[in-house]
């Protein structure tokens, strides 16, 4: 009896295709799989970025956009993903005045709690959250000053970078004013007490949200995050004229 050939990969089970990239951002130029192959990473050739997709039941589902902090130059030309999938790293070989960069992503430690409500005002546009959450017993603490907080409602996501936040003396908040991606933004950070407990608020304008209830709310600060599925409140435009 003569040996039987193995079995190959031939059935096309999904097409990965990011729902925000910029027009013309090749993705697919590079790809990797983790070690069990339900976690996926999709370089783009010219834009900038990278994307995280996992695999449930043999459904596929776009989690995350890898946009490396000042990067330019080809960003995700080349990819790559530890065998857990907790570490990826994305390559840009015209980074850095054409000498080439690699920016590093890790899976962020969990908040052991995290509450959120959501009001959207369709019209102004705008959205306002009121929030709260307990940082993970592994925490090392966080650091808004010196790191990235980013903020993603269902598809939309915007990041305040590090040098962004500032302390005003020995007061226990944080906060933020300014516009990113056309989007006006009041952040407040309040550390409650010696705990690990924290209140964050944003109120926001010119910006148009889609949602569809319930809707994922993921807040990431350095390298701590929290996720949860609420369902957002939709209330008259004066009212956040008045809290703006």
């Amino acid at each position: 009896m003569g040996l039987h050939p193995p079995v190959l990969p031939s059935l096309e089970q999904a097409k990965l295709v990011a729902n925000n990239a910029v027009e013309g951002a090749q993705q697919g130029f590079s790809a990797a799989l983790s070690a069990d192959g339900n976690i996926a990473i999709v370089g783009s050739g010219s834009g900038g970025a990278a994307w995280v997709w996992t695999r449930s039941n043999d459904v596929w589902t776009q989690r995350q956009k890898l946009d490396p902090s000042h990067g330019h130059g080809g960003a995700g030309r080349s990819v790559a993903l530890s065998a857990d999938g907790d570490t990826a790293i994305v390559g840009g070989p015209g980074d850095n005045s054409n000498t080439g960069a690699a920016w590093v992503f890790i899976k962020p430690l969990p908040f052991s709690a995290f509450n959120v409500q959501l009001t959207v005002y369709p019209n102004q546009p705008g959205f306002s959250i009121n929030s709260n959450f307990t940082l993970g017993t592994t925490s090392d603490g966080i650091n808004p000053p010196t790191e990235p907080v980013t903020l993603q409602i269902g598809e939309f996501t915007i990041t305040i970078p590090p040098g962004s936040f500032v302390k005003p003396g020995g007061a226990p908040e944080y906060f933020f004013v300014g516009v990113i991606d056309g989007v006006s933004l009041s952040v407040s950070l309040i550390k409650l007490g010696s705990s690990n407990d924290y209140a964050f608020g944003v109120i926001a304008k010119n910006v148009r949200l889609s949602i569809v209830n319930p809707v994922t709310v993921t807040l990431t600060i350095g390298d701590d995050s929290g996720r949860t599925s609420v369902n957002a409140v939709t209330r008259d435009d004066r009212e956040l004229n008045s809290i703006g």
